[in-house]
């Protein structure tokens, strides 16, 4: 295990860089009393007066050259900060599990282990402060079972990690707790104001702004040129992981790649706006788009959400017979479900359809509403098939190019609309008209709205296990 100021083998013989925050909290000649600030801002019982705090930090389980997680030891209790600016990784919990076991190494003496007698252990608790420009939510727990492969009980070993957003917008209330932490938050939100301004010199003119503001103003002013290093630093590591990451794994990039396309199409931007703005090829945009790190394959009876709604599919039958929908649905809501099914064409007088390739294809669908109000859900789905890995859209072959809802309301008789109210659940129905071949694999959008061209489709794609009753 690599010590502070031990030199690291390797790769890893490089000097390690500080953060902005691992220096604020740690190095610096305030960090003692910053780090009492935020242990009781943290917690409900403040430490007592004169505790003494133990710093340590261990090798970073995850980086090679660069730490943002600082630990200490007071009051019982070994707390663990991170700091990110990126995108908060969901394997945070597994990193955590690293990192402890590095630390109790650290604090348990070797021969302490080998006693019969228990040996106490300060209790770990684990936090990330997401400082990034993307959305996220203002405080969530991650937890390390959500990546067991079983979840059967209660799990022999669990770690949670407290993410807490502090940028200034969230309000999140520890910032009125701590004034270090909350003057850090406005700092580095002046810092990425100027970074994405353009401006030469940005780290420099964010940090005179602070001062002149009152904002970390006596670290700024004993440390203005170490902080516009460290700033640069974290910025020449954020690059050169990104170049580590091109070499030596280009499926890697391209899955990145293909997020960054996703966030755009969700923010409204085109195909064509996007690859200006990324300065690549229309094409080449469709392409990663339509990757599958772009779509979630879930199967039915698997749930998933899209805004305040929980669904599952739970039954999928293709027949040749739209009278079928008589053993579907009650007899109050036959008449005006029929009125939609006797306007598809190709169909014989007794109700099937002349060309049997075709299928009508009928998904049930559980809905549970966790809204707060009542509503109207748009909930137009579209029908893909896959062909030689590829998804093909068979939105044309919907009926009346959209979909067919069997509600459960008599008064809503609006293809595509669900009247909801709060705590509602219910199951319906939605008829496609499509081809059918057992030898293709079918799914059903589940992020609702119209779709008809996979390439532009970015969610979840629900697999349909067929019954063809011909």
């Amino acid at each position: 295990m690599h010590m502070k100021g031990e030199p690291m083998a390797g790769k890893e013989n490089r000097e390690i860089k500080n953060s902005v925050f691992v220096d604020l909290f740690y190095e610096d000649e305030s960090a003692e009393a910053n780090e009492i600030a935020l242990f009781n801002a943290i917690h409900d019982k403040p430490l007592p007066e004169g505790t003494k705090i133990r710093r340590f930090r261990v090798d970073n389980t995850i980086y090679m050259n660069f730490q943002n997680d600082i630990s200490f030891d007071a009051g019982g209790k070994v707390i663990v900060f991170g700091e990110h600016q990126s995108t908060v990784n969901e394997n945070m919990p597994l990193r955590s599990l690293l990192y402890i076991g590095r630390a109790y190494e650290r604090l348990v003496p070797p021969r302490s282990r080998y006693k019969k007698k228990i040996v106490p252990l300060p209790t770990p608790e684990f936090y990330t402060f997401y400082n990034g420009k993307e959305k996220w939510e203002k405080e969530k727990e991650l937890r390390l079972s959500d990546a067991y492969i079983v979840k059967d009980g209660e799990p022999s070993l669990e770690l949670k990690v407290k993410v807490i957003n502090i940028r200034p917008e969230e309000h999140h209330e520890i910032l009125e707790k701590c004034q270090v932490l909350k003057e850090y938050s406005q700092f580095m939100e002046i810092v990425q104001n100027y970074q994405i301004s353009g401006e030469e010199e940005p780290y420099k003119k964010a940090i005179k702004e602070c001062i002149e503001k009152g904002i970390l103003a006596d670290y700024l002013m004993r440390k203005g040129s170490e902080v516009v290093n460290m700033l640069l630093d974290e910025y020449d590591y954020e690059t050169d992981i990104e170049v580590q990451r091109e070499e030596a794994r280009e499926e890697g990039r391209i899955e990145e790649k293909s997020a960054l396309i996703r966030k755009k199409l969700e923010k409204g931007k085109t195909i064509s706006e996007i690859a200006d703005d990324l300065e690549d090829t229309e094409e080449n945009i469709l392409y990663l788009q339509s990757k599958a790190s772009m779509l979630k394959f879930m199967k039915m009876n698997e749930t998933f959400t899209n805004g305040d709604c929980e669904y599952k599919v739970t039954d999928v039958i293709a027949t040749t017979y739209r009278g079928y929908a008589y053993e579907l649905v009650n007899d109050e809501y036959t008449e005006g479900m029929m009125d939609y099914l006797k306007k598809i064409r190709n169909v014989d007088d007794n109700g099937y359809l002349t060309d049997k390739e075709y299928r009508f294809i009928w998904v049930k669908l559980n809905i549970k509403y966790n809204g707060r109000s009542s509503t109207k859900l748009n909930m137009s789905t579209s029908l893909y098939v896959k062909k030689n890995d590829k998804l093909v859209s068979y939105g044309s072959y919907l009926i009346e190019s959209k979909e067919l809802w069997l509600l459960p309301d008599s008064e809503e008789k609006v293809a595509g609309r669900v009247a909801v109210n709060p705590g509602e659940e219910m199951d319906m129905w939605i008829c496609f008209k499509a081809k059918y071949n057992s030898g293709y694999t079918y799914y059903m959008t589940g992020s609702f709205g119209y779709n008809d061209d996979p390439r532009l489709y970015t969610g979840n794609l629900i697999e349909l296990n067929i019954e063809d009753k011909e």
